[in-house]
C-alpha cells in the first residue's frame, strides 16, 4: 500500500498519523481492495475503502475525500460545464463552509448515475468540515 497521499499539493505519510497496529490493519485492507479489484469483485470495494480510512484524523479523511472527488471533477465538468459549485467546493472546503454553510443546493439537473453519485458525495464535505471547525 502506498503510504504517502497528496494533501494540498504535497505528500504526507499516513504512517505519521497511525500506530503500527492500525497501519498493519490498513495495509491488509488495501491488499484486500487490490485483490477484490483484480478478481472483479467491485461490490465490496466501497466497504473496504470505508474501513481503510475510518479512524484516521478527521482533517485527513476530508482531504482524502477531496483528492478522490477531484479525480472525477473534469469528467463531471465536461458534461455539466455550467455547474461551478463542485470546483469551488473542492478548491476550499473550509472557505465554502464559511461562505455558504453546509448547503450546496441548486444542483438539480438531469445527471447520469455517475454524476448523481459525485454530487451526492460532495454533500458530506461541508458537514464534515463544519464539524471539524466547531471542535
Amino acid at each position: 500500500m502506498a503510504q504517502n497521499v497528496r494533501q494540498f499539493g504535497k505528500f504526507i505519510n499516513i504512517a505519521d498519523h497511525l500506530d503500527d497496529i492500525n497501519m498493519n490493519r490498513r495495509k491488509k485492507l488495501a491488499d484486500d481492495i487490490n485483490n477484490a479489484i483484480s478478481k472483479g469483485e467491485l461490490d465490496i470495494c466501497l466497504d473496504l475503502c470505508f474501513l481503510c480510512i475510518y479512524g484516521l484524523p478527521m482533517k485527513l479523511q476530508i482531504n482524502l475525500c477531496v483528492d478522490m472527488l477531484r479525480t472525477y471533477l473534469s469528467i463531471f465538468e465536461n458534461r455539466n460545464g455550467d455547474i461551478k459549485s463542485p470546483r469551488v467546493l473542492l478548491n476550499g472546503v473550509e472557505d465554502w463552509v464559511r461562505e455558504n454553510g453546509m448547503v450546496i443546493g441548486g444542483q438539480d439537473g438531469d445527471f447520469n448515475t455517475a454524476d448523481n453519485a459525485f454530487m451526492y458525495s460532495l454533500e458530506s464535505l461541508p458537514s464534515g468540515e463544519n464539524h471539524l471547525m466547531c471542535l
